[in-house]
């Protein structure tokens, strides 16, 4: 028999106002994220508290590729993945390099995600901002469209 696995939301998250800040495509989002989670057992000392513990926090990945198999563009997943830094239910610990995939295989480096608690202060003076780095590779996305642009303004301008 298979164990069921499944994703564990508490409460305290569940009712917080940065759960609350969601959209559906969010939260759904989201619940991916959870059911990525990997745990393992901890024991306390003795007459203290055990329980589980995420085994593979900051190591989480999910790749844009991954979220458009289940349905979701990757403007939706870059717009929920910006959410859960800013109102602190997400971590960035690794910014990857853009994998591309070929013949099945994701080259290049994922990022890498942690479950975050920071959504906790999300509203309070306590709460700590984060967001996602600036991305300054060369020949890629905007910054090429824009270079592009500029190149060809200075041209006209140099013959003009």
């Amino acid at each position: 028999m298979s164990k069921a696995h499944g994703a564990y939301i508490e409460t305290e998250l569940f009712e917080s106002e940065a759960n609350k800040s969601l959209t559906k495509a969010e939260m759904r989002i989201y619940f991916y994220f959870l059911l990525k989670r990997k745990f393992g057992q901890y024991k306390g000392k003795p007459g203290k508290r055990s329980g589980k513990v995420i085994t593979n926090n900051g190591q989480i990945t999910f790749t844009y590729a991954e979220a458009e198999k289940l349905g979701f563009p990757r403007p939706t997943f870059r717009r929920a993945i910006d959410k859960f830094l800013k109102v602190g239910m997400l971590d960035i610990t690794r910014q990857g390099q853009g994998g591309i995939v070929e013949d099945g295989k994701i080259t290049g480096e994922a990022t890498l995600y942690a479950i975050s608690e920071r959504w906790k202060n999300y509203g309070t003076e306590e709460f700590v901002k984060k967001k996602r780095q600036k991305d300054t590779r060369e020949g890629r996305g905007w910054a090429v469209y824009h270079k592009k642009k500029w190149n060809e303004k200075a041209k006209k301008t140099e013959h003009g």
